[in-house]
C-alpha cells in the first residue's frame, strides 16, 4: 500500500502519538532535532570536501536529487571549516546575470570588477585570492538555478589558475546531477576537467534502518522493534531513498498511518505496526463519551467519599477538622486522544535542508557569521541514549572509520614499516621533479589499514607514504608519477582500474605529501 504524501493527522498530532508511542520526550524527526546523517557515504563525502577544500586544485560539485542532503553537506562544511577557511555563501539569486557575477566578486575581493567581462572578473578574483593568507571557499547552493554562462565564467576563471590552483578559492557548488553534462554541453568537455563531483547516491533499505536507528539514538529512544523489513521495504519504495522524503515519511510509516481513510493508530497484531506501549487502540466519539460519562460517576463518589471521612472526624475528639484534601484527576490520555481527532492544523510538511539566506539581486555580501557557520546546539535527551561506538572522524577520500595510532606509529624515531616493499619515506618524496604530480587513493591513521589497501589492490606503481595530518601520523597509498597534472588526469581516468576509480581518488601534486 503506498503511503500518501499528506496525512489525516498534522504534524503536531503525528509528533505528539509518536512520541508516545515510543515514549519519548523528543519528536527524532522534527526541525529542531535535525542532524547530520552520517550514513550513506554521506561521512564519507564530508571527510572528502574537506581535505579538498583546505589542498585540492580543482572546483567542486555535489551533486544529488532534491532532497538527497545537498545542502546539508555544504552547510555542515561551512560550519567545521570556517575558522580554517574564509567562507562565503554565493547566492544564487545575487549572479543572474554575467555583469552581477562581476560586481559580486568585485565586492568580495575590493577589486574594481565591476567593468569587466564576467570571464575576466572570475579569472582576477580567483588570482587576487591565492595570494591571500588563508584560503577562501565560495559556497553556491541550487546552482541548477545560476545560467549556464555565469557559471562557465566561473569555472573558467578557476582553472586558468595553473600552478596557483592549490591555493587559489575554492569553488563548492551543488547542484541535480545533469547539471555537469548541462555545462558541458554549453562550453565543451574540456571545462569539467578542473571538476571534481561527488554523487549522493539514494539510500537502500540499509542505509534507511541506520537513519532510523539514529534519529532514535538521538533523543533516547529505541525504534528497533518496529524498523522490520515491511517497513523498511516500503520506506525505499515511497522515499526512493531520498534523505528528505523520507524524513517525512518515517513518522507516517512506524505509525501505520498509511491510509488516508483510516486516521487511527494500527492495531498491535498488524504487521509493521509498532507494538504499542502507552496509546491504546483509537477511540470513537461514542467511546469518548462514555468515557466521560463513567469519569464524572468516579469523581461523584470520590467526592462522596471523601464527605463521609470528613463528618466522620466532625465527630472526633479533636479541636479542630482537619482540611478537605481533594486530588486533581487528570485524564491525559483521554485528553490526547480527543485533541488528536479535533485539531485542525496543516498536514505535515517536509522540513527544508537548509536556509540558505538569498538576498536580492544589488544586496551586498559579507562575511557570513550567522548560525549557518556557527556549531549546531543539540538537545540534550532526557533519557540515556543507546550507546554508539565512536566514529573516527576522516579527512580524505578513501578514509575508514578506525582506531586510534598505536604508539609504535606515533614515534618518528621509532617507526619502522610494516611492509617495507611498498613503502616510501620522505626521502623519495623529495626526490620527485618539482611540479611532478600523482593519484591519492586513500589516506589513514593507521598504517594497518594503508597496508590492507596495498595488499588488496595492488597495481604497478602503487605505494604508500608516512606523513602528518592533525598532527597525528598519516598513512597515504598513492599510485605513479607524473609529470604534470593532466598526466596525472588521464591515468586516472583511463589507466586506473575501475574498483580503484569508485574509491574517489583525486590527483595532488607531491607537494604536501
Amino acid at each position: 500500500m503506498a503511503v500518501p504524501m499528506d496525512s489525516p493527522l498534522s504534524g503536531t498530532q503525528q509528533a505528539r502519538l509518536l512520541r508516545e508511542r515510543f515514549g519519548l520526550a523528543v519528536d527524532p524527526f522534527a526541525n529542531g532535532t535535525s542532524f547530520f546523517f552520517t550514513g550513506g557515504q554521506r561521512q564519507h563525502h564530508l571527510d572528502s570536501l574537506r581535505h579538498l577544500a583546505a589542498f585540492g586544485d580543482m572546483a567542486l560539485l555535489v551533486s544529488g536529487e532534491e532532497g538527497a542532503g545537498r545542502s546539508r553537506l555544504l552547510q555542515q562544511l561551512a560550519q567545521g571549516e570556517h575558522q580554517r577557511l574564509v567562507v562565503h555563501e554565493l547566492p544564487a539569486a545575487a549572479i543572474q546575470q554575467p555583469a552581477r557575477l562581476a560586481s559580486v566578486l568585485g565586492r568580495l575581493s575590493g577589486q574594481p570588477l565591476a567593468e569587466m567581462t564576467a570571464e575576466a572578473a572570475s579569472s582576477a578574483f580567483f588570482a587576487w585570492s591565492a595570494d591571500q593568507p588563508r584560503r577562501w571557499l565560495l559556497l553556491l547552493d541550487n546552482a541548477d538555478n545560476v545560467p549556464a554562462d555565469v557559471l562557465a565564467a566561473l569555472l573558467k576563471g578557476r582553472t586558468e589558475q595553473g600552478e596557483d590552483s592549490a591555493r587559489a578559492a575554492v569553488l563548492l557548488m551543488a547542484g541535480s546531477t545533469a547539471l555537469a553534462a548541462q555545462l558541458g554541453e554549453f562550453s565543451g568537455a574540456e571545462l569539467l576537467d578542473g571538476l571534481y563531483e561527488i554523487r549522493l547516491k539514494p539510500l537502500d533499505q540499509d542505509d534507511i534502518r541506520h537513519y532510523l536507528q539514529s534519529a532514535f539514538d538521538r533523543v533516547g529512544g529505541d525504534a528497533s522493534s518496529a524498523i522490520t523489513p515491511r517497513v523498511l521495504s516500503r520506506l525505499e519504495q515511497e522515499s526512493g531513498g531520498c534523505l528528505g522524503r523520507l524524513r517525512q515519511l518515517a513518522p507516517l510509516v512506524l505509525l501505520g498511518l498509511t491510509d488516508p481513510a483510516a486516521p487511527s493508530l494500527p492495531e498491535a497484531g498488524d504487521v509493521g505496526s509498532v507494538p504499542p506501549v502507552k496509546q491504546s487502540p483509537s477511540l470513537s466519539m461514542p467511546s469518548l463519551a462514555r468515557l466521560r460519562l463513567w469519569a464524572g460517576l468516579a469523581l461523584g463518589l470520590l467526592g462522596l467519599s471523601f464527605l463521609l471521612v470528613s463528618l466522620f472526624y466532625d465527630g472526633s475528639d479533636s479541636d479542630s477538622a482537619p482540611a478537605l484534601i481533594t486530588e486533581d484527576v487528570e485524564f491525559n490520555e483521554l485528553d490526547r486522544v480527543r485533541q488528536a481527532m479535533g485539531e485542525d492544523s496543516p498536514s505535515v510538511q517536509s522540513p527544508p535542508e537548509m536556509d540558505l539566506v538569498q538576498p536580492e539581486p544589488g544586496e551586498a555580501l559579507v562575511e557570513r557569521s550567522d548560525p549557518l557557520f556557527a556549531p549546531q546546539t543539540v538537545t540534550p535527551p532526557v533519557t540515556a541514549p543507546v550507546e554508539q561506538a565512536p566514529v573516527t572522524a576522516q579527512s580524505e577520500p578513501g578514509v575508514e572509520p578506525e582506531s586510534a595510532p598505536s604508539p609504535a606509529e606515533s614515534s618518528p624515531e621509532s617507526f619502522s614499516p610494516g611492509l617495507p616493499v611498498y613503502f616510501r619515506d620522505q626521502v623519495w618524496i623529495d626526490s620527485r621533479e618539482s611540479g611532478n604530480y600523482t593519484i591519492q587513493l586513500l589516506g589513514s591513521f593507521n598504517e594497518s589499514t594503508a597496508i590492507q589497501f596495498v595488499r588488496n589492490n595492488a597495481v604497478d606503481g602503487m605505494v604508500y607514504v608516512r606523513s602528518s595530518h592533525q598532527g597525528e601520523p598519516w598513512f597515504v597509498v598513492i599510485v605513479g608519477d607524473y609529470g604534470g597534472r593532466d598526466a596525472a588526469r588521464t591515468a586516472l581516468r583511463q589507466g586506473l582500474p575501475a574498483a580503484l576509480r569508485e574509491g574517489n581518488p583525486w590527483v595532488r601534486p607531491f607537494a604536501g605529501l
